[in-house]
């Protein structure tokens, strides 16, 4: 290798015992090689360490929102989840209470990016107890268990983003949002 890993090298070995030899005595050419692992490692783990920022990449206003789903004249009764798809990509979801109300967050956050979001609200309660063990999610014939979901209330086209027809504007600052959807 060139004179630049070689005072890279040594300079790490000053700086940090975790970079010096191993105690039984292995050749130069393996401490190379382990020396050279340690830093692709060591660069790997920076590089994606810093591929996690909350915010993404939004730099622009946030909004924090919450409030209640009503199916028909009265709050949504049953667990539910509620997503909010913005227009440039932002996803975010909430579980409903029994009583239909909700709290949007965003990467943890109480605050979500201002703009243009449509909706879909979904049942997420199994018909029957959820087995956490692996191997309960498979037939004796290695297909797939089909987990049948309990009887809902929402109707099938507020399921799904997409066949919703509902958008909500989220504002900057606080806001608490009423969302009616038809029994239809």
């Amino acid at each position: 290798m060139g004179k630049w890993w070689v005072s890279f090298k040594n300079h790490l070995s000053a700086c940090v015992g975790f970079w010096g030899r191993l105690p039984f005595g292995e050749s130069a050419v393996i401490q190379e090689k382990l020396m050279l692992f340690r830093v692709v490692l060591l660069l790997t783990v920076l590089a994606l360490s810093s591929c996690s920022d909350e915010g993404g990449d939004y730099e622009g206003p946030w909004g924090q929102v919450d409030g209640v789903v009503n199916l028909g004249d009265k709050p949504l009764d049953e667990n539910a989840t509620l997503t909010f798809m913005s227009t440039e990509g932002y996803t975010t979801t909430a579980i409903l209470n029994g009583s239909g109300e909700f709290r949007m967050k965003y990467n943890g956050s109480n605050d979500i990016p201002v703009g243009t979001y449509r909706i879909s609200v979904s049942p997420n309660i199994p018909d029957e107890p959820v087995n956490q063990d692996p191997a309960s999610f498979f037939n004796t014939n290695g297909s797939t268990k089909v987990v049948k979901v309990a009887a809902t209330k929402i109707p099938e086209k507020y399921r799904q983003v997409g066949s919703s027809g509902v958008e909500i504007a989220v504002k900057e600052g606080k806001q608490t949002l009423k969302i009616d959807l038809d029994l239809k």
